[in-house]
């Protein structure tokens, strides 16, 4: 094959790429708040490390959260045999060890240094305490007669109210659509939320979308839906492309800080409230067509 077919051949790929390029070209997502999420797994609640002290604890209402403590070296020597705990509590409704599930008794020594306590289903204060005994290889041990203690302020999971006035105009301004989600718990807040829309005729635009969010105590609880959401929903290519109709938000899943980080989080959403959607209208923009004269008769 001559050099200048190839040349020619090349350069054919390359305009048809493109040209098709272009056909599935789609508007890229853009919103802050669509970020990563903290993790907490069972190896995070495992992790001595990540555990910390100074202050009280709060937790959310009938949450399970883990706690945990360390052994004194003094009383944990090549003299001695692993020390235990007697564990005590006001207002939990259980307390277990965190690895076996056990549930453990108060004032009995076991060995746990991790357990997990479950909140009361009311809002208010509850206390969890626990003594070091130590085990000496040879002779009596004692107890710290004084021990350590929790307290755990127990707050109401957090709620939600959309607006029940609908958003939207003509066109786009380039402004992101600001809900102001009435969420009351503490932030940051985490919001999963799906988009779905309709466009003039009444025709599904796209197959609805869904995202999970983070809104921060600067974002004053507003859930921030940005144009480009719009627009990617319906695969449009520009953000001027955006196809005209209703799109309608759905919030399914609302957690804040404290609900999102207990061990049975997924149990904790709030998932109802007196109004959950909220519509967004694109309107398009007129057109004004040319003024017509009246025609002149043959």
């Amino acid at each position: 094959m001559k050099k200048t077919s190839i040349l020619k051949s090349i350069a054919t790929v390359v305009l048809l790429f493109i040209a098709t390029s272009g056909i599935f070209a789609q508007v890229t997502v853009n919103n802050a708040q669509i970020a990563a999420r903290p993790v907490y797994d069972a190896a995070y609640y495992n992790t001595i490390g990540n555990y910390m002290t100074g202050g009280n604890d709060a937790a959310s209402i009938g949450a399970e959260m883990p706690y945990s403590v360390i052994r004194d070296l003094n009383v944990n020597g090549v003299l001695f045999n692993p020390s235990t705990f007697e564990w005590s509590w006001t207002g939990l409704t259980a307390l277990v060890d965190l690895a076996a599930s056990t549930p453990i008794v108060s004032m009995n020594p076991v060995g746990s240094i991790l357990v997990k306590a479950t909140m009361p289903g009311a809002v208010g204060t509850a206390t969890i305490k626990t003594q070091e005994v130590s085990n000496p290889k040879v002779g009596t041990g004692c107890t710290d007669a004084v021990g350590t203690s929790l307290t755990i302020d127990v707050k109401a999971l957090p709620s939600f109210l959309l607006p029940t006035v609908a958003l939207g105009g003509c066109g786009l301004s380039g402004a992101t659509y600001d809900i102001a989600s009435g969420l009351t718990g503490v932030a940051p807040f985490y919001v999963d939320y799906t988009i779905t829309g309709v466009d003039l005729a009444g025709a599904a635009i796209g197959a609805g979308e869904s995202y999970s969010v983070t809104i921060s105590a600067a974002d004053a609880g507003l859930i921030k839906i940005d144009p480009t959401q719009l627009a990617h929903l319906g695969a449009a290519a520009t953000l001027a492309a955006t196809k005209s109709g209703k799109y309608t938000v759905t919030v399914n899943k609302v957690w804040d800080e404290l609900s999102f980080k207990a061990m049975n989080s997924s149990l904790l959403a709030v998932t109802t409230s007196a109004t959950k959607t909220i519509d967004i209208f694109v309107y398009p923009t007129p057109q004004t067509q040319p003024i017509k004269f009246i025609k002149k008769l043959p």
